[in-house]
C-alpha cells in the first residue's frame, strides 16, 4: 500500500510538470488553482440537482468544465480531509486523524513537489483547523495566509468569512502571480453555526436546512466574484481550476446534524468540478471519485464517461 501511494504521488508530479501538454508546447506546465468550500454538500448545489437556485455562479463554472457526480471525501473532517487530498495518503498514514492534530513532518505534498519544480505557491485559508500549528499544511507554500483571529458569532473558533476570502484572493490576482503557480483559495462558509443572510433567502431562516441554504448562496456569490475576476485575467488560459469541498454536512438525516461522527452520504459526498485546458466543457460523469485514488485513463467525454476511480488530488490523469 505504501508503495502504491508513492507511485501515485510520483505520477502526480509527472502529470503536472510534463504530462499535461505536448512536449513542444511553449506554454509550459499548467498553473493549478484549487477553490474549496468547507462543509459543502453536493446535493445543495443547483448544478447537482437541487431545486433551489442556491449556486448560480458555481453552476456557471460547472458548464466550463467537467462535473463529477459521485465524488467522495475520505473523512468528514477538515484537516484530515485536506491532508489526504494534498498528500494522496489516508489520514491515518500521516498522523492527521482529526482536527487539531497536525500532519507529521516530511510527507510530500503537492505544494512541496511543485515548489521544488519552480512553481510559485500561494494559499488563502479561512478555517481554524487549517492554521499551520494545527495542520502542518503550510509545508511547501511560499505564502500561507492563516492570519485571521475573529471568532464566528464571538465565541466559536476563528474563521474568515467568504467576503474577506474573496477580497484577499482578488488582491492575489492583482499582484500578478508568476507562472507556473499553485494556488489554494479556501472558503469556510457554510460551516455551522449556520448564519442567515438577508440577500440569500431560499424559503426561510428558522431551520438549520434553511439557514444552510442561505450560507451556500452567500458563499456562491463571493466564490463567483473571484472566479469571474480570475476568468478575465491573463492567468486563466493556462490554468487548471479544481472546485471541491473537504466534506458535506448532515442536516437531520439519520437523526444527526453536523459532520465528523457519521459516514452517511450527506457528509461524505462532495462536489468536484474541474475546468481548464484539455478538460471537456459542459460534461458530466458518474465516475466514482475519491481524494486518494488515481484514474489511469483519459478525461471523460459526454459519449463514454469513465467507470474507474479517479483522484481529486489536483490534475488531469495521464
Amino acid at each position: 500500500m505504501k508503495k502504491l501511494v508513492l507511485v501515485a504521488m510520483a505520477s502526480l508530479a509527472m502529470i503536472l510538470i510534463g504530462g499535461t501538454r505536448g512536449e513542444s508546447d511553449a506554454a509550459g506546465p499548467m498553473n493549478i488553482l484549487f477553490v474549496t468550500v468547507d462543509t459543502l454538500r453536493a446535493d445543495r448545489l443547483s448544478c447537482y440537482g437541487y431545486d433551489k437556485k442556491t449556486s448560480p455562479n458555481i453552476d456557471a463554472f460547472s458548464k466550463k468544465g467537467t462535473l463529477f457526480e459521485d465524488a467522495m471525501t475520505n473523512v468528514p473532517l477538515t484537516n484530515p480531509s485536506f491532508s489526504s487530498l494534498f498528500t494522496s495518503r489516508y489520514p491515518h498514514q500521516i498522523g492527521s486523524i482529526r482536527n487539531g492534530i497536525p500532519m507529521v513532518e516530511g510527507v510530500p505534498t503537492i505544494a512541496t513537489i511543485l515548489k521544488a519544480k519552480g512553481f510559485e505557491t500561494s494559499a488563502v485559508i479561512s478555517n481554524w483547523p487549517l492554521k499551520r500549528h494545527l495542520s502542518n499544511l503550510q509545508q511547501g507554500w511560499d505564502s500561507f495566509d492563516d492570519d485571521f483571529h475573529e471568532k464566528r458569532w464571538l465565541f466559536f473558533n476563528a474563521e474568515r468569512d467568504a467576503e474577506t476570502v474573496s477580497d484577499l484572493a482578488l488582491e492575489w490576482i492583482e499582484k500578478g502571480p508568476k507562472p507556473p503557480f499553485l494556488a489554494w483559495i479556501h472558503y469556510s462558509d457554510p460551516h455551522a453555526p449556520y448564519q442567515y443572510h438577508d440577500d440569500f433567502d431560499f424559503g426561510g431562516k428558522l431551520s438549520d436546512s434553511e439557514r444552510y441554504d442561505s450560507e451556500v448562496g452567500y458563499t456562491d456569490h463571493h466564490v463567483g466574484r473571484f472566479l469571474d475576476a480570475f476568468a478575465k485575467s491573463k492567468l486563466a488560459s493556462n490554468t487548471l481550476v479544481i472546485f471541491t469541498s473537504d466534506h458535506g454536512e448532515s442536516l437531520g438525516e439519520h437523526g444527526y446534524t453536523g459532520h465528523g461522527r457519521k459516514v452517511y452520504q450527506p457528509s461524505m459526498r462532495v462536489p468536484l468540478i474541474v475546468a481548464g485546458p484539455g478538460v471537456p466543457a459542459g460534461a458530466r460523469t458518474p465516475a466514482r471519485c475519491s481524494f486518494w485514488t488515481l484514474l489511469p485513463r483519459p478525461w471523460p467525454s459526454r459519449a463514454r464517461p469513465p467507470t474507474r476511480r479517479c483522484w481529486a488530488g489536483t490534475s488531469r490523469p495521464p
